[in-house]
């Protein structure tokens, strides 16, 4: 549905048409997405998983260390059922970095989405996107994935 209205006198005419996806000016958010996109299938490639101190409570590493299921709905696992369950869907650890990967990935990208649509000026939206993706491209941030 698409609302019409009539600008006043001193509107400027672009501010009456309503904002579209293919706006010209969206192709920068998509180049810095795909940018950054590009930097993160970098890192993965190079990635190598390593185990916290805490791993062993989402998955059980070895067969003297049992700290009960890994997954439970009902509360009997060390942690909630969010990350066992995500980690039951992958095998081995570097499968659980990638899924990580993915999830990480896509949250930071929805993140400067929602900061390009609710920012109006070209300016701030590009400063507010590359500051964001800037971020979790840091090493102390990525690095997580790799948990």
């Amino acid at each position: 549905m698409t609302v019409v209205r009539h600008r006043a006198a001193n509107e400027p005419e672009e501010s009456v048409r309503p904002r579209s996806w293919a706006d010209p000016r969206n192709v920068v958010l998509v180049l810095l997405v795909a940018g950054y996109v590009v930097a993160r299938v970098s890192l993965l490639q190079r990635g190598r998983p390593f185990r916290s101190y805490d791993s062993a409570g989402y998955a059980p590493l070895a067969a003297d260390v049992h700290l009960g299921p890994t997954l439970s709905l009902t509360g009997g696992t060390p942690r909630p059922w969010g990350v066992p369950l995500l980690y039951a869907l992958a095998d081995g650890d570097r499968g659980r970095m990638v899924l990580q990967w993915g999830v990480g990935t896509l949250s930071w990208i929805l993140l400067a989405v929602g900061l390009w649509v609710a920012l109006r000026g070209l300016a701030a939206r590009v400063v507010a996107v590359v500051a964001v993706l800037g971020l979790a491209l840091m090493d102390p941030v990525y690095r997580w994935d790799y948990a």
